[in-house]
């Protein structure tokens, strides 16, 4: 999905089987914080960037996955919110508590729900400049059209006004529209 996000036309099959995924990582996988620091070693070399910016710090991490933590439970959101919420914004290289509870949360599926709540939650950050045909198009894909078709549409608007913010957001890649809706029977 996150290839599709950069134009590329990925098709190759992925098998994944649910009951076979073990939590943590492998002893020869590096954590996600030495990983991301490697990654960014790399790009340095060789300038270029991604489509999200690479996090140095746990808070940069936690702003590019809160909406997909979000969309599995705002319990869960709240809960990695407080990790941050003493000021102390590490390294992601050192701050392994962060990026293991987002990528734990990121392992179960999110409820419709949960994703309701969040849609409403990205739209925010456009009611405020939305046209009313903008408005209008949001609550029918919403209410209607489902969740997926919502979430593309905040990713249009996220697009057309410069949002930033939410464009580096993982969620568009980890609920890709066609998968979005009725995620909950997975």
């Amino acid at each position: 999905e996150e290839m599709g996000l950069r134009g590329f036309g990925h098709r190759s099959p992925l098998d994944f089987d649910e009951d076979e995924v073990e939590p943590g990582y492998p002893e020869y996988l590096l954590s996600p914080g030495e990983q991301l620091e490697l990654i960014g070693e790399k790009l340095e070399r060789r300038a270029s960037v991604g489509r999200i910016p690479l996090p140095v710090r746990a808070s940069q991490f936690w702003s590019h996955h809160k909406y997909s933590v979000m969309a599995r439970g705002y319990q869960h959101y709240k809960a990695i919110s407080g990790l941050l919420a003493d000021g102390d914004d590490r390294r992601v290289s050192e701050a392994s508590d962060v990026p293991d509870a987002v990528l734990s949360m990121m392992r179960s599926f999110p409820s419709d729900k949960a994703l309701r709540n969040t849609l409403d939650h990205l739209w925010g950050y456009h009611k405020n400049h939305a046209s009313e045909e903008e408005r209008k198009r949001y609550f029918e894909s919403r209410d209607r059209g489902g969740i997926g078709s919502a979430l593309h549409f905040i990713y249009e608007l996220s697009t057309l006004y410069s949002v930033d913010y939410l464009l580096w957001s993982t969620i568009f890649a980890d609920l890709p529209p066609r998968r979005a809706n009725g995620c909950s029977q997975r």
